[in-house]
């Protein structure tokens, strides 16, 4: 009985992909995506580990860093941990969002599929 209800459910199936003339990215596809998008995501990731240890180095390195106040008296240390780096990781999670979503489209998207989507 089982085995008349999986022969339907399989032609429901193929009758609902030939409606839809449906493409299906193969799995050699999706995998080159994943692994551009995993060695991009790398490089990113050393940017933004830059930009966090700039503080720390620039703090010990250089008094005149954690020392001279510049606006509202806050010093240069401080204002870049408190507006500076949120504003550079906003930053760089933009530009990956959007180079990641340039990239996956080049790669497995159709042009056809993409109207009326608006790209971050």
């Amino acid at each position: 009985m089982d085995g008349g209800h999986q022969r339907g459910d399989d032609a429901v199936l193929g009758r609902a992909l030939e409606d839809h003339d449906a493409e299906f990215d193969s799995f050699e596809e999706v995998d080159a995506v994943a692994r551009s998008l995993r060695r991009v995501a790398l490089q990113y990731l050393s940017v933004v580990f830059a930009i966090i240890l700039a503080v720390p180095l620039l703090s010990l390195l250089s008094p005149w860093w954690w020392l001279k106040r510049f606006w509202g008296g806050m010093t240069l240390n401080f204002f870049t941990v408190a507006v500076g780096l949120h504003l550079g990781m906003i930053l760089v999670a933009v530009l990956y969002t959007r180079m990641a979503n340039r990239s996956e489209d080049e790669m497995l998207g159709r042009p056809e599929d993409m109207d009326g989507w608006i790209d971050v």
